[in-house]
C-alpha cells in the first residue's frame, strides 16, 4: 500500500471552504506536511533510541532535521 500523494492528504485534511486550494496553497500545504514529516522523524528517533537520546542528552550528538528548497538552493535545520 502507497501512502496518499500530498495533494490528495492536502485536499482530504483542509476543510475547502476555509481553505480553498488555489495557486501556492498546494505549495505551502505540501510544504507544511513534508516538515511534519521531518519533525515526526525527528521524535521517533529520540524515543525509540535510547542511546541515542542519551548521547543527546549529554551533549555528545545532536539530532537535527533538515529540509532544502530546491528553488533557492537554502537549506533550514530543526532541532
Amino acid at each position: 500500500m502507497h501512502p496518499p500523494s500530498s495533494g490528495s492528504f492536502c485536499s482530504h485534511h483542509l476543510d475547502r471552504r476555509q481553505f480553498p486550494l488555489r495557486a501556492g496553497a498546494l505549495g505551502a500545504c505540501v510544504d507544511a506536511v513534508a516538515r511534519t514529516n521531518v519533525e515526526m522523524t525527528m521524535a521517533s528517533i529520540r524515543t525509540s533510541s535510547e542511546i541515542l537520546r542519551e548521547l543527546e542528552s549529554q551533549g555528545n550528538l545532536k539530532i537535527a532535521g533538515a529540509m532544502y528548497d530546491v528553488s533557492t538552493a537554502k537549506v533550514d535545520f530543526y532541532d
